[in-house]
């Protein structure tokens, strides 16, 4: 249901001139109104497509909060992925995942340098969060694409979606139940096993143990020290580092395969002893959000948590009946999710509708240690894009 539209306005990109429209539309549940940005190049020609980005679990859409949070001065441009599908002539759709306000308004509307504490003061609902579940964030996209499959003026333009990280999660679920049907999915740094896998190998620190055994593996390394860390996980959050760091240390002469095995094993035996404090509906652990190594907590429900643990269904297989294109992308030095060609696409390498890429030098975000976004990864976009808006035609 569209309650109303709020306003139009042209703003000056440095690339191409470009419109900015927002929408609200009314949630099912909670109250809950969805803030939808439409980004429009401004040209005589009809657009090339739409495209709509899923965020990951910070539930941030638009802007890139690298670059509010950098150096220098926000400029106001959409992120790097935006910027990339204007120019490139689609339609480019933002909304941000319940219980998370507009940046806009919420964190830049003083027209000064935010602080992290800002974000969390300012721009979180946790009325919302906390009773945020799958089924409330999957109707909220549902209802986006609706209202683009309905509206008029784009009847019969093509869709893709953009799904980072989790928003992949939703993105397959969504395919998988046929409540969407989007012409292309573009995943960037999607786990390729089934939620509840990932969430337990996640949680349980097994998504690191996985990376620092196949490297010991590739490498020949018998025993890893501290030193060899920086060469396995070059880009891993700070907490992160000094949980392996702290791991490493167990033993003076260093970490071997046999102990990873036994830390492995002992931290799936934790995680699993402790699934009932995961999904309890009060306080609920393992509920924060690393934001910029800045701990969030109650940021997750007890209720999401039991969606990801009751889903078993692996990506590949989510997506087995979708007939668009697919194309998942993940950094080279992706420390979060786990993934592979065959999990991703299936074993039949001649299957001409699923591409995999790995973006060298890349975070599981595609920027870079820097914090620059890939250009290898934009291409890789623009290339599939492009391939969607051209396809079936003479």
């Amino acid at each position: 249901m569209i309650l109303s539209w709020l306003f139009s306005i042209s703003l000056a990109a440095n690339l191409n001139d470009y419109s900015v429209e927002t929408v609200k539309l009314k949630s099912r549940y909670d109250n809950w109104t969805i803030d939808v940005r439409i980004y429009n190049k401004n040209t005589n020609s009809p657009p090339k497509g739409i495209v709509v980005l899923l965020p990951g679990t910070d539930g941030i859409a638009e802007p890139d909060m690298l670059e509010v949070f950098s150096s220098a001065p926000y400029g106001g441009q959409p992120s790097a992925i935006g910027r990339q599908v204007i120019s490139d002539g689609f339609v480019y759709v933002t909304f941000n995942t319940r219980g998370i306000r507009p940046i806009e308004s919420c964190l830049l509307k003083e027209g000064k340098q935010p602080l992290f504490t800002d974000f969390k003061d300012r721009c979180i609902d946790f009325r919302i969060r906390r009773k945020i579940n799958f089924q409330k964030i999957e109707s909220d996209i549902q209802n986006v694409m609706n209202f683009l499959h309905q509206n008029k003026e784009w009847n019969g333009t093509k869709k893709a979606i953009i799904a980072v990280s989790e928003g992949g999660v939703h993105a397959s679920r969504l395919i998988r139940s046929r409540k969407i049907n989007p012409d292309l999915l573009i995943g960037i740094g999607v786990s390729t096993s089934s939620p509840r896998d990932h969430f337990r190998d996640q949680i349980s620190q097994n998504v690191s143990y996985s990376i620092l055994r196949n490297w010991m593996k590739q490498k020949n390394v018998e025993k890893m020290t501290v030193d060899d860390l920086d060469l396995a996980l070059p880009i891993v959050s700070q907490s992160n580092r000094e949980k392996l760091k702290f791991l490493i240390n167990l033993v003076p002469e260093g970490l071997t395969l046999n102990r990873l095995s036994i830390q492995s094993s002992y931290m799936y035996q934790e995680f699993d002893k402790r699934v009932p404090t995961f999904i309890r509906k009060n306080k609920a652990e393992i509920t924060g959000l690393n934001f910029f190594d800045y701990e969030i907590k109650d940021f997750v429900s007890g209720a999401q948590n039991r969606d990801f643990l009751a889903d078993r269904i692996n990506l590949r297989d989510s997506l087995r009946g979708f007939q668009g294109q697919m194309v998942f992308m993940y950094g080279e030095f992706d420390s979060l999710v786990l993934h592979s060609k065959e999990s991703a696409c299936g074993k039949n390498e001649s299957k001409k509708n699923c591409e995999y890429h790995i973006v060298p030098k890349a975070a599981h975000g595609l920027a870079d240690s820097n914090n620059e976004y890939s250009g290898e990864a934009l291409n890789i976009i623009s290339k599939a894009l492009e391939n969607m808006a051209n396809k079936d035609q003479n």
